[in-house]
């Protein structure tokens, strides 16, 4: 192969069944990334976006307008900011033995969940990093797991005093499962389910939504060794604190025109994953190949995406802690 000077594009290609198939799974399950930071599309790795300013929610002069006089002068400040997608890929390794009796198509989908899985832990594991990085804090006064805690009174407070870092209400709450396990059984909480939800007052689970604000309630895990071994929880491993943040609903992406709005969400949320599509359109690129010493009758199977997680707005979160 003559060496150009240009960068040299690998012969494999991204499959458009096996990647299509990773792009429709690569989303939900007991991963709360997604909902924390919406994913947005963007063309290239790297680029720049704007930040507005918040002098559309800021009285700065007055608007009264005298006869014949001009209308009060603002301006609309904006900062920039830049971002650089990296990517994230993990590979399989089927033997020819993986194939006996079952169809090919079910054990290289088998792979794709296995190299999906890895991907997410590793984004859902920053995400965590994030949120638990967050500078904006409040304590409640009497701890929740004691004796009399004032879980809808510390909720409301906590509500109100965000709403004050911004004008706006948080729309979520990340909640720990220890945690979600001690509102369960508060005695308000019940009184409130009993009036809105009564059908889950006697199964002892929490709402979705309390005085407006989602319950995010993570479940996911990582795994350390073998399964008979246990679990080390990414989200409730000595959690003390309930985050609320406001999550633009809007953040889209157009996979037919390969846009989103990055540039209008990035001001009203607190984060989004930014994601590229420049592997060939592909959020998700899957790729499948024999190896090239064909004796050890061995096909790998990848999957990549490229991308980076921000925040943005630092004052749409807020960490509560509510336990010692």
């Amino acid at each position: 192969m003559p060496l150009n000077g240009a960068f040299n594009i690998q012969s494999i290609l991204p499959d458009p069944i096996m990647s299509n198939i990773a792009i429709a799974r690569i989303h939900g399950g007991e991963f709360i990334a997604d909902r924390l930071m919406p994913v947005v599309g963007v063309q290239a790795d790297y680029g720049r976006y704007a930040i507005f300013g918040s002098e559309a929610i800021t009285q700065v002069v007055d608007t009264k307008r005298a006869p014949g006089a001009s209308a009060a002068l603002g301006t609309m400040s904006r900062t920039y900011d830049t971002f650089m997608a990296t990517e994230d890929a993990h590979k399989e390794e089927l033997h020819e033995e993986d194939f006996q009796g079952m169809n090919p198509a079910t054990v290289r989908e088998q792979a794709i969940d296995v190299d999906l899985m890895q991907i997410k832990i590793a984004i859902e594991s920053r995400v965590q990093a994030m949120v638990a990085a967050i500078s904006n804090t409040m304590a409640v006064s009497t701890k929740w797991d004691q004796a009399n805690p004032t879980i809808m009174k510390n909720w409301l407070d906590a509500r109100e005093a965000f709403r004050k870092q911004y004008g706006i209400y948080p729309n979520l709450c990340e909640i720990s499962p220890t945690i979600a396990n001690i509102m369960s059984v508060d005695a308000d909480i019940k009184d409130y389910v009993k009036y809105t939800k009564p059908d889950l007052l006697e199964a002892g689970i929490l709402p979705p939504r309390i005085r407006g604000v989602e319950l995010v309630i993570p479940t996911a895990n990582i795994k350390t060794s073998l399964a008979a071994t246990a679990l080390t929880d990414i989200w409730d491993n000595g959690e003390k604190s309930i985050t609320f943040l406001y999550v633009q609903p809007g953040a889209t992406y157009n996979p037919a025109t390969n846009t989103s709005n990055i540039t209008a969400t990035m001001t009203n949320t607190w984060g989004l994953q930014i994601r590229s599509t420049s592997t060939g359109g592909l959020t998700v690129a899957t790729r499948n190949w024999m190896d090239p010493d064909q004796s050890k009758k061995t096909e790998y199977v990848s999957c990549d995406l490229k991308q980076v997680e921000k925040q943005v707005n630092g004052k749409l979160g807020m960490r509560v802690q509510v336990l010692t």
